[in-house]
Formats: structure tokens, C-alpha cells, sequence
């Protein structure tokens, strides 16, 4: 198959009768039939059309044309800025979360599988996750992960037979042929929409659910904000996607996929050692340029429709957008530019660089979210909707709504655009994810801090002071 189209793709979700939960309500029938996914399953489904395309084809397929870019490795510099142009691009198609770093996550694992764990007494790991890589290669499959435990209580270990009733996923049984997995976990991103998933930073449990096993495996879908009116809300209609709580109701997990089990120190330098986390940092980071580049074309589009450019404290607060863009391209390019081959071939981006762009990020979105709501001030107001601009007195709206430049209909949507991605449910919950990505912001400057080397600078402090005695 190597690269499915938006009908295969939508078709196969279609077909997996996942059970899923929303609004107190069990879905009847396929997600790609019901309102709150219809229109995030069409956007997501059209990346893989996008893939297909020729204008396309030398950025968004491998080289040699038998599978998307996702899953070529990063073997060489030049294919670590197609990889750069490539994300970048599809995160421009969908504003969402896409399948690059997962895909990504598969290949940087399976190569340290092959060197490391195939070294162990139980070395089926290592051929298990070779054999997952091939397959989903070769099908194109979309996975999701798991990333945080639900927020119930303080829950004892993975291990441990205190609980009764297991709040997060853990083992709860070994056989020969597998283990079972009892308890939640949250899914910030499409739970409702996988061929596969995926814990990948569990310390000890490292495993991908095949097909018919996600029938056991319940999303509690969190309320959709996805709306009806591509006018009246031109992001929520089309690119909402929920968090959910993902339970595993003894779920058994045949050996061939697990990957990881009771190694701890395996773990982690799966994680490090791999690059992985470097992998994942990156693409994070190009998704965050270009939703910095969206933000600063939105606040350019309001300054010229208010006619407002000329003033300085406008022209302050574009600048401020300005400034974040550049900082984030200066982090990648040092990142890309530092890259380096690692012992299993891949060339890693600089870590240091991307994690500062995310530590930067975390507390510069919000500040850009509020410059789009301060340039647009009032005009938030009363803005009218779809219906009324298709109803009797759209010519009255015409008449006391209009832009200097632009119709009164033109000027409303540009508004409504601006609200949907700053204010109101989706917008505050972009800000909310955008603010506690890839963890707590305290804990991960407290890290940057501690994994900086330092020395070199305090060094040059020491070797100055040392020649004026």
C-alpha cells in the first residue's frame, strides 16, 4: 500500500467500530459519520491526498517514492531540512498535532532496538519492533499516544497489588502469551481516530494494541467544540480535536507488542539515546512557527481592515510577533545546523536549542494570544453571525459593519477567524495546550538549567577574574 489516500484512510477508521463515549452517550455506528469528527477525520484525511500530489511529491514522500516523509529516516542533513520544509507544510494544511513525531518516535526506537535490546535474554523485543515499523510502513497506519495518568488520586505502582480497582494502566496479569492491562490513561489527541496506539514514554510499559484489540479500549471523549459554520467559527468547524481518557478494560497485550517491559534504565535511554526526544522537539518546534507565522498574518490582515498601522503601539505589538517568529526559526535552524549523526545513524537535531524554543514558547503563546485580542479590542463585539448576514437585514449590517476596504460580510469573518483561534472553547484551549506542552513550564526550565553545560561560560568568568590579581 505504502501511501493510502483521504478514501482509504477514512474508509479503514470507518471499519474499526472503535468503541467511543461522548456526552454521557455511547456512538452508534463509525466516528467518520458523527458531527464531532466528521470534519477533523476530512482535514486530517485530506493530508494524505495532499501527499499524493505532484507539486508535492519531493517534499512530502520519501525519495525513493514508496512511502510518505514521515517514515524515511533522518539519516542525512539534507534530509533533516526536508523533514523541516515538510512539517512545516503540513502543519500549513492542519493546525493539529500530526503524525510525524509518532512515525518518527517508531523508527528512532526500532533502530535502538536492533543494537540494544536484541543483546538481552528476551531479544523478541527488538524483532517485535522491527516487524511493527515494517507493517505500518507498508500500511501507512496513523497512531496516537498516551502520554499522562488521569488525575483521580495519587496511584501506587505499575506493579503493585494494593489497588483493587487500577486507576492508571498498569499490568495487572502475565501469561505466556501476553499481559493484561487494567486502568486509564489520558489522550490529548484523536483517541477516537487510531489504527494504532502507542505509550511511549512509559517507564516500563511500551506497547502498540492491534486493530481489534482497540474495541476493548474505551475513549471517554471530552466535550467537542467542533461547530457547524466554517463563517461562523472557521476553526472549530473544521480542526477540533478533543482530549479524552482512554481506559483499558483488560486489555491483553500479546508479547509481540510489547517492546519494553520492567527495564526502566532501557527506557530512558531509549528516549535519549535514540534522539527521540530531539525527533520530537523538532517537530514540535515547526508546528509552532507556523501557527506564529498564522498568528502574525491574522494580526496584519485586522491592523489593515481597522486602518490602524500608522500607530506606534500597533506597529509595538506586531513587532512583538515578529520577534517570537524569528526566535523560533533561529532555535530550529541552530538545531539543525548543530546537528550530528549518532551511533545508530541518524542525524540529531541540537537538543539544547529545541528545548528552549519550547520552554520559550510555553510563555510567549499566551502573549500573542493577547495581542490578537487587544489589536481587535471592540470588534469582537456583537459580531454578527452567518444566518443573520443570510437573513433580511444583512443589508442593515452592510450599512453599519462594513470596513474601510472590505464589505461588512468580509470584514465579520476576518473577526470571527481571529476570536475562534484566541477566545471563546477552542481558542482558550489552544492557549491551555500551547501553555503546558511537553509538561510542567517550571519543570522543564528547572531542566533546561540543570542539563546546560555551563561551564564553559563560567570558565571565561574565572580565567578574568584570575588575571587581575
Amino acid at each position: 500500500m505504502g501511501m493510502v489516500t483521504a478514501n482509504e484512510y477514512m474508509e479503514r477508521i470507518a471499519a474499526m467500530n472503535s468503541t467511543v463515549w461522548l456526552d454521557g452517550e455511547k456512538i452508534r455506528g463509525p466516528v467518520t459519520k458523527h458531527p464531532a469528527f466528521t470534519s477533523v477525520i476530512k482535514s486530517k484525511a485530506n493530508l494524505y491526498d495532499l501527499v499524493h500530489k505532484p507539486e508535492y511529491r519531493a517534499i512530502l514522500q520519501a525519495d525513493d517514492g514508496s512511502s510518505n516523509f514521515s517514515w524515511e529516516p533522518m539519516t542525512t542533513r539534507e534530509r533533516l531540512a526536508k523533514r523541516r520544509l515538510a512539517t512545516q507544510l503540513w502543519q500549513m494544511k492542519m493546525p493539529a498535532y500530526s503524525d510525524v513525531l509518532l512515525n518518527m518516535g517508531i523508527r528512532s526506537q526500532h533502530l535502538l532496538v536492533r543494537k540494544i535490546i536484541l543483546r538481552l535474554p528476551v531479544s523478541n523485543y527488538g524483532e517485535a519492533i522491527e516487524q511493527l515499523y515494517e507493517n505500518a510502513k507498508r500500511a501507512d497506519l496513523t497512531f496516537t499516544h498516551t502520554f499522562v495518568n488521569p488525575k483521580a488520586k495519587k496511584s501506587t505502582s505499575f506493579f503493585s497489588k494494593e489497588e483493587e480497582q487500577p486507576i492508571a494502566a498498569k499490568v495487572v496479569d502475565e501469561t505466556d502469551a501476553g499481559i493484561v492491562i487494567e486502568g486509564a490513561r489520558c489522550s490529548p489527541l484523536k483517541a477516537e481516530l487510531p489504527m494504532k496506539s502507542y505509550c511511549p514514554q512509559d517507564r516500563r510499559i511500551t506497547c502498540s494494541l492491534s486493530p481489534f484489540l482497540l474495541t476493548q479500549k474505551d475513549p471517554f471523549r471530552g466535550r467537542s467544540y467542533s461547530k457547524d459554520s466554517l463563517f461562523d467559527e472557521p476553526y472549530s468547524s473544521q480542526f477540533e480535536e478533543g482530549d479524552a481518557i482512554v481506559v483499558f478494560d483488560s486489555v491483553f497485550i500479546p508479547w509481540e507488542r510489547v517492546f519494553l517491559y520492567k527495564n526502566e534504565e532501557l527506557a530512558k535511554r531509549l528516549f535519549f539515546d535514540t534522539g527521540l526526544e530531539s525527533a520530537l522537539l523538532f517537530h514540535a518546534s515547526n508546528r509552532q512557527i507556523v501557527k506564529t507565522e498564522w498568528i502574525l498574518g491574522i494580526a496584519n490582515e485586522m491592523v489593515n481592515t481597522l486602518k490602524i498601522g500608522q500607530f506606534q503601539h500597533i506597529q509595538q505589538k506586531v513587532s512583538e510577533i515578529i520577534t517570537a517568529l524569528e526566535a523560533m526559526r533561529g532555535f530550529v535552524y541552530s538545531s539543525e545546523m548543530q546537528a550530528e549523526i549518532n551511533l545508530y545513524g541518524m542525524m540529531v537535531p541540537k537538543a539544547a536549542p529545541l528545548k528552549t524554543a519550547v520552554s520559550y514558547y510555553q510563555n510567549t503563546y499566551g502573549r500573542l494570544v493577547e495581542i490578537i485580542q487587544l489589536i481587535g479590542a471592540s470588534n469582537f463585539i456583537a459580531t454578527p453571525n452567518e444566518k443573520d448576514f443570510e437573513s433580511e437585514i444583512a443589508p442593515l449590517l452592510e450599512r453599519f459593519m462594513g470596513g474601510y476596504e472590505a464589505s461588512a460580510k468580509d470584514r465579520i469573518r476576518l473577526f470571527r477567524l481571529a476570536k475562534d483561534l484566541t477566545m471563546g472553547d477552542f481558542g482558550s484551549r489552544q492557549t491551555q495546550f500551547e501553555r503546558y506542552f511537553y509538561g510542567d513550564p517550571i519543570r522543564l526550565q528547572s531542566g533546561l538549567c540543570l542539563d546546560y553545560n555551563l561551564e564553559p561560560y563560567s570558565s571565561r568568568v574565572r580565567n578574568f577574574l584570575e588575571k587581575l590579581k
